[in-house]
């Protein structure tokens, strides 16, 4: 179970990388602006084992964000950073 977080959320692209890395559930928060709601919502999650990783699209979040990494450090699960761009790579068969 895993979660991105920033950029618009593209139902296209959420459904190829479920398939692609076969995850039980992904979702996709855009977290535009500071919304604390979100990020709180998505905290919640992480400490009671709803989520297993959480990806970051660092270009299209801001710094409020940070505050997830520590949690995911605290339980245990992947706070991976995107550097840039989330379309679809060429060798997964997707432009």
């Amino acid at each position: 179970r895993a979660v991105i977080i920033g950029g618009l959320p593209r139902e296209q692209n959420r459904l190829v990388l479920i398939e692609f890395f076969e995850w039980a559930e992904f979702r996709w928060e855009s977290c535009q602006g500071n919304e604390p709601r979100i990020l709180d919502r998505i905290e919640q999650s992480i400490r009671s084992g709803g989520i297993d990783m959480v990806l970051e699209l660092t270009s299209l979040v801001g710094h409020h964000v940070e505050r997830l990494k520590p949690v995911c450090e605290e339980v245990g699960i992947p706070f991976v950073r995107v550097a840039r761009g989330y379309g679809m790579p060429a060798q997964m068969g997707y432009y």
